[in-house]
């Protein structure tokens, strides 16, 4: 197994995955994850699901995002402003539902987190989120 760690700070356009900093978004410096109300912290899906290897697929008509990531088997199915994502067979209910910002998908880190199985840790002082994953 291996380890992959992300870590992220509110409204920093920049990310460290294993030690390397990335841009959230590299065509677009305005990403950048950010708290909602009622207080959730959102992140850009692509960016999180790809640094833990997952492939991404989007559906404009339906404006759906379907996540696969082979080294958990784990499928997510989400859509926009739908509280309802199927993880794996089973229905799961976000308490914020995934919203579209600059162009880009966000939803819950929590969510997300959870579904592919990770940790995470929340630094309120730095507003630091930290992503552990082993693959």
């Amino acid at each position: 197994t291996k380890l992959i760690r992300i870590i992220l700070v509110i409204n920093h356009p920049k990310a460290i995955v294993n030690d390397k900093e990335y841009w959230i978004d590299s065509t677009n410096h305005t990403i950048t994850p950010v708290i909602l109300p009622p207080g959730r912290t959102f992140v850009p899906i692509r960016f999180i699901s790809e640094a833990f290897g997952a492939e991404v697929g989007w559906d404009g008509s339906t404006q759906t995002v379907r996540i696969y990531l082979p080294g958990k088997d784990v499928r997510i199915t989400l859509q926009i402003n739908n509280k309802i994502a199927k993880v794996g067979n089973n229905v799961v209910t976000l308490d914020a539902p995934p919203s579209i910002l600059n162009g880009r998908t966000f939803v819950p880190l929590r969510f997300i987190a959870e579904a592919f199985g990770a940790q995470i840790l929340w630094d309120g002082t730095k507003q630091q989120i930290t992503i552990e994953l082993e693959i």
